[in-house]
């Protein structure tokens, strides 16, 4: 939760998500770097960038809504790197879904296991 999440999932591919695996060639780029401090931080990072979207709620047509995206574009904010470190997080969480259903099914196998050994002993 604290390490490199780039380097976890370079390490450990095999909980990763198919999509994950894709983009982790530009992990380390994603929202200036901020994966390599860590899934705590990166969360705490992409929730102190939603104040640069509130005035977009209030929008209704599609004309206003692409000159606010194009004024926040300007301003410096990529709205692509922020789409693209959106969908890292949201792979990331579904790799840990993963990482954790392993673990549950191999703790069980393994009381499973011992059960059927205390039965036959």
């Amino acid at each position: 939760m604290k390490s490199d999440i780039c380097k976890v999932f370079t390490d450990y591919p095999e909980y990763s998500t198919a999509h994950l695996l894709e983009s982790l060639g530009n992990c380390e780029n994603l929202n200036k770097g901020s994966l390599k401090k860590g899934f705590s931080a990166s969360m705490t990072d992409f929730f102190s960038l939603f104040p640069t979207f509130t005035s977009l709620y209030s929008i209704s047509t599609s004309s206003d809504l692409a000159a606010a995206i194009d004024e926040i574009n300007n301003t410096g904010f990529d709205v692509k790197d922020f789409a693209d470190f959106n969908q890292f997080l949201v792979d990331t969480i579904e790799s840990f879904g993963k990482f954790l259903d392993l673990q549950y099914q191999n703790k069980f196998n393994f009381i499973e296991n011992f059960q059927i050994g205390v039965m036959l002993y």
